[in-house]
């Protein structure tokens, strides 16, 4: 960890860099400063994680300075050196978050240990921060499955909180919400076993989902899943901002078409009527699995 000593009275400052065994502590970087602006030019060359400061200075007060640091580097912790009688005074240092107040004159154990918790606090603070990246990254890689479990657990029945599906529904960035008007659109590929391998039978549907998604365009918000029976279901909610957003009637017939020419796969597609969601899919989806293949809606 970086720290940065400021005081106007060089004797403390050298004092305290030469002759404390700053590296038991975690201190792997060392730098003085004698005045608030200089300590502000070593900022800007290289940030420190820890800056210890007098209160009182020439030009610029260590108030002042935590003040700047804190607009600018809102991450460093910092730490007040203080005498008995300016103890008010430094008070006004809780607004800019000073996070130890340090009593002049200060005993070196005192100081090291200050110094070591405010060190373990910024270690601990850097962990959870990589643990945040590293569950977001994860969640990034992995949000489609994540999306289509969540979507196959609504259709099984599985029972949630309104508020618990709200935050799955933004964390997995889904564009559907709580009590949304939605549609839901099934879809079956008939052939496919006839004309394609068991292995390419998993490429067919993602192919199949990618095509009905891009028709439904910019038009409706969708989310998709295969389901156990190996259907598409898609849950489309329109998007007030798509006035003229093609009907879904026409949006199947074409994706029909489409999949049907390029991957020379009969489709089978049935539409849902409009129904809140998710209270709308408890009892459709099992109704479009019954679905006559002719029909192009639900009875």
């Amino acid at each position: 960890m970086k720290l940065l000593i400021v005081d106007d009275e060089e004797h403390l400052v050298e004092s305290m860099t030469e002759s404390l065994p700053w590296s038991e502590v975690g201190v792997t970087n060392l730098s003085a400063a004698y005045s608030g602006k200089q300590a502000l030019r070593v900022m800007e060359q290289e940030p420190a994680d820890l800056v210890i400061t007098d209160v009182r200075m020439p030009g610029m007060s260590g108030i002042e300075l935590i003040g700047a640091i804190k607009s600018r580097w809102p991450r460093t912790v910092c730490m007040l050196l203080t005498g008995h009688a300016e103890f008010e005074y430094a008070q006004e240092g809780l607004k800019h978050k000073v996070s130890h107040y340090l009593l002049k004159p200060v005993k070196d154990e005192e100081l090291l240990a200050n110094v070591r918790e405010a060190i373990e606090g910024l270690l601990a603070e850097q962990e959870q921060m990589r643990a945040l990246v590293q569950s977001q990254a994860m969640v990034h890689r992995n949000r489609p499955v994540l999306r289509a479990n969540l979507l196959n657990n609504l259709i099984q029945g599985r029972p949630w909180h309104d508020r618990k599906l709200a935050e799955e529904l933004a964390l997995y960035d889904i564009p559907v919400r709580v009590g949304d008007e939605t549609a839901l659109i099934l879809v079956r590929i008939e052939d496919r076993e006839q004309r394609y391998g068991i292995s390419d039978m998993p490429v067919m549907g993602f192919a199949v989902a990618n095509i009905v998604e891009e028709l439904l365009g910019d038009g409706y918000g969708s989310w998709s899943c295969e389901d156990l029976y190996g259907h598409l279901l898609f849950v489309v909610r329109h998007s007030p901002e798509q006035e003229h957003a093609e009907p879904l009637e026409r949006l199947a017939d074409e994706a029909r078409r489409i999949v049907s020419r390029l991957l020379r796969l009969t489709v089978s597609i049935v539409l849902s009527p409009a129904g809140v969601f998710p209270d709308s899919l408890g009892g459709t989806v099992p109704a479009l699995r019954r679905y006559d293949p002719r029909a192009d809606r639900l009875r």
